[in-house]
């Protein structure tokens, strides 16, 4: 089955494959064999139950990515205090945010470079 979606109104959430399925599963569990299968199939985005499965899926997701980019600057700041205490600022200032964590972590831009395959 593809992974397909659907975009609905402006105050519905766009419902994937893997809420249909969620959602198929939840009405298979409370012996909704019918409905079941025409959630699987997509015709039943619109149904509470198809849009409930996609508003948490979009809740969580964006939970996730709040929490990551927090978690990234709290890093980089980080990484910045290290690389100052160390005397090492000038090395990765040059490199990409990934390649800062990596640098400071590893030593250097280039043997953080190295490691990561990229080869410059």
């Amino acid at each position: 089955m593809s992974e397909t979606t659907t975009a609905s109104p402006m105050s519905e959430p766009v419902v994937t494959q893997a809420d249909r399925v969620a959602a198929a599963r939840w009405a298979k569990a409370n012996s909704r064999h019918q409905q079941a299968a025409n959630i699987k199939r997509g015709s039943c985005d619109t149904a509470p139950i198809v849009q409930a499965f996609a508003r948490h899926r979009t809740a969580e997701t964006e939970a996730l990515r709040a929490e990551v980019a927090r978690l990234r600057e709290a890093l980089a700041m980080a990484v910045a205090e290290m690389a100052r205490a160390s005397g090492r600022l000038e090395v990765i200032a040059g490199c990409n945010e990934d390649r800062r964590i990596a640098a400071a972590l590893m030593g250097s831009c280039d043997f953080a470079r190295a490691a990561l395959g990229d080869e410059r």
